[in-house]
């Protein structure tokens, strides 16, 4: 089935977390940001407590230090920078996440250092090195794709004895190879309600994912995710809660 996750505590000084709010009673697990592409620490432990309250699976979600671009701008590739900003990140959520008696449940990259581990080996291995380091082996989401071909990382992560978890988007139009429709596209972004809940009641019969044109493809999906920053997030996550408590 897989559960149902969103990106959150995307929002600067505790203004506009009115959509986190409403969000939350509706799903199963936060991703919250570490404050490298949004959010800050005041806002980060109040979505902590919110999450808390109603007792949804925490995740934290590093990104690259780029709150001009929000995170979704790949960076130069240097090894030493980013394990340090992704220490300094994950080191600060750690101390947050003790100070609300928060438990997390996994490690959800975000933006263009989520997209960028799947063909940097050398990326992901940084960023097990520090989740191991701060959390043990927590597993990580990274993005789901094609059962067709070998998934890049499940080779690496088996060698570094770390587990994964497969996240495939309610909200984002796929292409035919199973990878994201880029934002530059008109049609990138999944703006009807009924669209997504036939997405997710396909996938629990068929194990398949249908592309912007019409393709299947077959996926193993642990966890489906609702971007936080999306109008109409609340509205999604409200109408497929009945079809996923159908199946519980």
């Amino acid at each position: 089935m897989g559960f149902i996750n969103a990106d959150v505590g995307e929002s600067f000084h505790h203004w506009t977390m009115g959509q986190d709010q409403a969000l939350m009673p509706w799903i199963d697990a936060v991703n919250i940001a570490t404050g490298f592409h949004a959010g800050d620490p005041l806002t980060l432990e109040t979505t902590l407590q919110l999450a808390q309250h109603h007792q949804l699976k925490i995740a934290a979600h590093p990104g690259y230090a780029d709150l001009i671009g929000f995170g979704r701008r790949s960076l130069p590739f240097e090894p030493k920078r980013i394990a340090a900003e992704l220490r300094y990140q994950l080191g600060a959520f750690k101390a947050c996440a003790e100070e609300a008696t928060a438990t997390l449940s996994y490690i959800k990259p975000h933006g263009a250092l989520y997209h960028d581990i799947l063909h940097n080996p050398a990326l992901f291995r940084i960023l097990v090195e520090v989740v191991q380091a701060l959390f043990g082996r927590l597993p990580i989401m990274v993005a789901a794709l094609p059962a067709s071909e070998p998934h890049p990382l499940d080779e690496l992560a088996r060698s570094l004895q770390h587990p994964l978890l497969k996240e495939a988007f309610l909200d984002r139009q796929y292409q035919v190879d199973g990878r994201l429709v880029p934002r530059t596209q008109p049609n990138a972004i999944v703006t009807d309600t009924n669209a997504v809940i036939q997405r997710w009641q396909t996938y629990q019969s068929t194990q398949t994912l249908v592309s912007h044109c019409g393709e299947s493809i077959q996926m193993q999906v642990d966890s489906w995710c609702l971007h936080g920053d999306q109008p109409q997030a609340v509205a999604f996550a409200q109408a497929l809660r009945p079809f996923i408590q159908s199946v519980k």
